[in-house]
């Protein structure tokens, strides 16, 4: 920030002065704590929350899409908010999946307030077999129940759907990236005690 400043000789200069008015020095240590990390109980209270408004489909918990974190500092904690993030989301897609297979077995449709079926998500990115690919099964007319069990085959086949693909790229490549350093330590750490254990005893 630019500030003015009134030099001896009566004329007023102008100063960049970086420190001036910025966000640190109007927010205290406390307030940006909470920012970063949260106040003590928040990550508690989201889920006692989330837990008010979890819907029951076929004899399924089925809770709310969890929220996505603002709070990331950056660092590499051990217990990062993002990884938090990731579980919770496993877990809400695992509970939509088996309330939509429940709701399959007893002829019932899939609720509409609750979006498009897990089956229905996974269907839109079906890769389609090459030509020069060998058919498991002779090509048929597309009515027939031959067909149509080539089309589920299709869907078991394709990958499982995963919300964390809207999550932002940089963050993915974080999340991704921290996991790597840390299975590389835990596996440094199981080298060096086996190594240890040889040594104690010979």
């Amino acid at each position: 920030m630019t500030v003015n400043q009134k030099n001896p000789d009566g004329k007023i200069s102008m100063t960049f002065d970086p420190l001036a008015d910025t966000y640190e020095n109007k927010v205290s240590m406390e307030e940006r704590a909470k920012k970063v990390f949260g106040t003590p109980g928040s990550r508690e209270a989201q889920r006692e929350v989330a837990g008010q408004s979890v819907i029951t489909i076929a004899g399924i918990k089925v809770p709310p899409r969890p929220l996505e974190p603002e709070n990331c500092c950056g660092s590499g904690c051990i217990n990062c908010v993002w990884e938090l993030f990731r579980d919770e989301l496993k877990e809400w897609q695992t509970a939509r999946k088996d309330a939509y297979k429940n709701l399959l077995k007893e002829g019932k449709k899939w609720p509409a307030d609750m979006g498009p079926p897990p089956v229905q998500k996974r269907a839109k990115r079906v890769f389609a077999p090459s030509p020069f690919d060998k058919l498991s099964k002779p090509v048929t007319d597309k009515n027939s129940p031959v067909s149509k069990s080539n089309e589920s085959e299709a869907v078991e086949v394709e990958e499982e759907e995963d919300s964390w693909k809207d999550v932002d790229t940089s963050i993915r490549a974080f999340v991704e990236n921290e996991k790597r350093i840390r299975a590389r330590k835990l596996q440094r750490l199981k080298d060096k005690e086996a190594k240890d254990v040889q040594v104690t005893s010979s």
